[in-house]
């Protein structure tokens, strides 16, 4: 049934996650290996499934088995794992200690897992603002890819890499890598992969004051699908008639955003509508999205703040379970030398 649950994790993690809840009440009577592969897949469902960990006792476990069983896969699968609990906890320095374990380990076999550890520690490093350091672990990420082949995730190790040179000020590599990055997603029939990079290379063009390319660029895109997508095509393609002086399709776009549900998009688009009408010389208007864009930066805001106060909350939690943990062990202690 466990072996069920992993063949079928990558396509329907949700159902995996299912059935790997209706073993959970079998394992107390199963052996050490067979919990420690449960724990393991477990885990990994719940990442799959883009549930938040929010301890990594159950991790610490399995990685401090798997050094000395099993095979190199299920080692580097472990590091893997227990790097992401420490990403979600933001243990910044813990996320990276673990995905370089998974990346150094020496196994041919195992390629997807150092492919998406490098890719972590490229991300980790990019939200840092630490682009430099980030570029050669997207490089690393895309030779990893190319060895199992791995199209989908060789462009968007492409794209990454593109996005790192943009930061970098370097705006011709990062447009000539995000074309190479367009140019894989076309030749490999990902026609919407190809449409993100669209959006990534029309904001480069934008960026390099070329216009009307950013604009024949995204205008390859066709209408997206999911309402996540539609918002950043939509925004794109209005700060691109913003540009080229084409005030009344901006506007356009820009009020399709609010139908969306996301604030960070309610918030751009009514901050660049402010701008439009300020610029116009109705201030009525620019006036009502100014207050649009205030009220959105409060939601985000309050939002943020509840992030951070549950995460204070869990780790208050953990630190007075440490805390018991290590007093029960002083009174055993005490009791033993009694």
């Amino acid at each position: 049934a466990m072996t069920r649950a992993e063949k079928i994790m990558d396509e329907n993690p949700d159902s995996a996650r299912h059935l790997l809840e209706t073993l959970k009440p079998k394992m107390a009577k199963e052996n050490k290996a067979t919990q420690m592969y449960y724990n393991l897949l477990t885990v990994k469902a719940n990442d799959k499934c883009y549930i938040p960990h929010t301890s990594d006792s159950l991790m610490l476990e399995v990685v401090k088995y798997y050094e000395h069983h099993g095979e190199p896969r299920q080692l580097i699968q472990a590091y893997y794992y227990l790097a992401s609990v420490y990403r979600d906890l933001n243990f910044t320095a813990q996320a990276l200690e673990y995905f370089n374990k998974a990346l150094n380990i020496p196994d041919r076999d195992c390629n997807l897992y150092k492919a998406k550890a490098a890719n972590q520690i490229g991300h980790i490093y990019m939200y840092q603002d630490i682009y430099k350091e980030a570029l050669p672990y997207f490089d690393k990420t895309y030779q990893y890819a190319k060895l199992i082949p791995d199209t989908t995730l060789m462009v968007y190790a492409l794209r990454d890499e593109g996005r790192s040179y943009q930061a970098q000020n370097k705006k011709r590599e990062a447009i000539s890598t995000l074309k190479d990055a367009a140019n894989l997603a076309e030749k490999y029939g990902k026609k919407r992969l190809q449409n993100y990079v669209w959006v990534e290379l029309s904001i480069s063009y934008r960026i390099n004051k070329e216009y009307y390319k950013a604009k024949q660029t995204i205008d390859k895109c066709g209408k997206f699908n999911v309402e996540a997508d539609n918002e950043a095509y939509l925004i794109n393609k209005g700060e691109n008639f913003m540009y080229l002086d084409q005030a009344d399709s901006a506007i356009y776009c820009f009020n399709q955003i609010f139908k969306s549900k996301d604030p960070n998009s309610k918030q751009g688009a009514a901050l660049h509508l402010y701008e439009i009408y300020y610029d116009k010389g109705k201030y009525k208007k620019a006036c009502d999205h100014l207050y649009d864009c205030l009220y959105y930066t409060d939601s985000l805001r309050q939002a943020k703040y509840k992030n951070n106060a549950d995460l204070i909350q869990e780790l208050n939690k953990k630190i007075s379970v440490e805390k018991e943990n290590s007093r029960l062990q002083k009174i055993a202690l005490q009791q033993k030398i009694t």
